[in-house]
């Protein structure tokens, strides 16, 4: 199964508004997220990503990034589809 986090799911809706239009957001709403299991970030969660992006303070290094990091860890995924070169350099797999 796939699975993301409540926070890429709202990046990339925004994404694919902002490049493709109304009728592909709605492609990605109706026929592919009823596929992908979502984790919520949650408050917890999102606390703890900021302070880890606080001490990090790399420009390029996304919130997202650290929270999707902390999702994959918590539920015992190492392997990723990704064009992001953060999560190899946080030791995840790249498909």
């Amino acid at each position: 199964m796939l699975w993301t986090s409540d926070y890429v799911r709202l990046e990339s809706w925004s994404l694919i508004q902002r490049r493709l239009g109304p009728e592909a957001v709605l492609d990605f709403r109706d026929r592919l997220l009823p596929l992908v299991g979502i984790f919520p970030v949650g408050e917890e969660m999102f606390d703890r990503a900021a302070e880890k992006w606080r001490l990090a303070r790399r420009r390029h290094l996304s919130l997202v990034d650290i929270t999707s990091f902390d999702c994959m860890r918590k539920n015992g995924i190492n392997r990723v589809f990704t064009f992001d070169i953060h999560f190899e350099e946080e030791g995840f797999e790249i498909a």
